[in-house]
């Protein structure tokens, strides 16, 4: 093609208003190193030839032509001698000469690298010629007016890293790049580095194998050749999740936290210790009054109201599922059903005896009283659990209930209780109006605790929650509740302690039943 004629240039500008990925470039022979004659916004635009890889015009593929400002590049006028249509095929090595004139042509206008020293700059003027900011080329300007933007281009403000700010001359830094100390081998490595100082590097140097990404700021990121990870963090690190994240590690995990620990993590991270196979169900809570009359059964209805004020603080679902009243105060035995996320896990380990000692509010004499009542967490078993029961085996009984809940409660055989004889498991409920309900009621609770005492048998554990049960008393106590005379809750299996024990009783006892879950793993 005898019209085309190939150049060498120096780009000026890039920042294309049509993002199309053309840039300005300042030509020797054809255009003089003096701004002043010819400005950076009266060089056309160059196209710039793409790979075949890119398929930048259908929106898709590598559409970047990763030319800068200042970069050195050759091409061909595809419009020959009128040289306003020029094309970019590619890049080429300059040479560093002088230092960088911003002001003048042929260097880098961002003042960062130098003009090209080969050879002598062969523009018009430079030979003694007159170059054409006479008429005529001001008339060839007009001519492609309608194919450019004539307003001035704004200011060059983005720079390049220099040599002193490179890529390896950040081996200084307290955290290196190169994680496993092995510098790439030339040819091998494959660098792209943008004008802010980011870098994308693959190695296949043999036997150091990697790749890296690296943010401008210090945070990067390498894959190295052992499959070892290496993520440094300059800021703050982000993970979100909206779906699953799932974390299997076969090694050991390590965490150190220099700074708080925030409460949401300490709130969650005790269900990493409710991995039983019923920690996930909801549960029943049996309690009985033990020894002490009056004052056992008041101190019964106070544990029974701790744990319901717990489940309100926690926002779960509590029922009522039966009451048998003290004789002058508190309750002799009552059950509640708690329903809510890991409910059982949270509350397993809260099965023994409690002991309380303070001023008995019966005693005329205000002496000091010990009483004692026990606690009997098992879970509430699901449908997907199948646990047979022989109605053989089973005794029912109905009786006139004795809680509140009106005239017709208080006045029909609506209360049922059932003995599974060869365990000698007894379960009762009242709640229900109707006797059918009550049924149903307990033998969903016997299903939980022939599931709980099955659970316990495979275990091999070495005293039943039964025979915990019979001796009420010295000796049995899991926690210590002491209001006389001093203040102090204990926990006799973790030592752990409390100096406010109308808080526990009012339902904060997460830190004992977090400690109480710690202890067992």
């Amino acid at each position: 093609m005898p019209n085309m004629n190939y150049f060498i240039g120096v780009v000026e500008d890039r920042k294309d208003p049509k993002n199309m990925g053309r840039v300005r470039v300042r030509i020797y022979g054809d255009h003089d190193a003096d701004k002043t004659k010819i400005p950076t916004a009266s060089l056309p635009w160059s196209q710039v030839m793409m790979p075949v890889t890119s398929a930048a015009c259908g929106g898709v593929g590598e559409s970047a032509t990763g030319i800068v400002q200042g970069s050195w590049v050759v091409g061909f006028y595809m419009d020959g001698t009128s040289k306003q249509n020029p094309m970019v095929m590619g890049t080429i090595v300059g040479s560093a000469g002088a230092d960088a004139l911003p002001d003048q042509g042929f260097s880098d206008p961002a003042g960062r690298h130098p003009m090209r020293s080969e050879g002598p700059d062969t523009s018009y003027s430079a030979i003694g010629g007159v170059y054409e900011t006479t008429a005529p080329y001001i008339q060839k300007v007009d001519l492609r007016q309608e194919r450019i933007e004539t307003a001035a281009p704004e200011k060059v403000t983005a720079v390049v890293q220099d040599e002193a700010d490179s890529y390896y001359a950040r081996k200084t830094w307290d955290m290196p790049f190169i994680a496993s100390g092995v510098f790439p081998s030339y040819p091998f490595n494959k660098v792209n580095e943008t004008e802010s100082g980011h870098l994308f590097e693959i190695d296949d140097t043999p036997g150091n194998e990697r790749f890296s990404r690296f943010h401008n700021s210090g945070t990067n990121e390498e894959f190295q050749q052992n499959g070892n990870k290496t993520l440094t963090v300059v800021g703050s690190n982000y993970t979100v999740v909206y779906g699953s994240d799932n974390i299997y590690i076969k090694g050991t995990a390590n965490i150190t936290v220099d700074g708080d620990l925030r409460q949401l993590v300490k709130k969650n991270e005790i269900k990493c210790f409710l991995s039983d196979e019923a920690d996930s169900l909801d549960c029943y809570i049996e309690i009985h009054a033990g020894a002490g009359g009056t004052e056992s059964q008041d101190w019964a209805d106070m544990l029974r109201r701790m744990y319901l004020k717990w489940s309100y603080n926690k926002k779960f679902k509590s029922n009522l599922i039966s009451e048998h009243k003290g004789d002058e105060a508190g309750i002799k035995s009552s059950t509640i059903k708690i329903e809510g996320d890991y409910v059982f896990g949270w509350l397993k380990r809260e099965s023994g005896i409690h002991r309380l000692v303070r001023i008995s509010p019966f005693d005329s004499g205000a002496r000091r009283h010990t009483s004692f009542a026990s606690i009997w967490v098992y879970p509430v078993v699901d449908e997907n659990i199948n646990i047979e029961i022989n109605e053989k085996d089973l005794r029912i009984d109905t009786y006139r209930s004795s809680g509140a809940g009106g005239q017709h409660v208080n006045t029909t055989d609506s209360a049922v209780r059932i003995t599974h004889v060869p365990s000698k498991i007894v379960v009762q409920c009242q709640n229900e109006r109707s006797q059918h309900k009550n049924k149903e009621t307990c033998m969903n609770m016997l299903k939980a605790r022939l599931y709980d005492y099955e659970i316990k048998k495979r275990e091999k554990e070495n005293q039943s929650k039964e025979s915990s049960k019979s001796d009420i008393g010295w000796g049995h106590q899991i926690r210590s509740y002491i209001l006389q005379p001093y203040r102090l809750v204990k926990d006799n299996r973790t030592n752990f302690e409390s100096t406010s024990p109308d808080k526990v009783l009012d339902g904060e006892i997460d830190n004992f039943l977090e400690k109480s879950l710690h202890q067992i793993k």
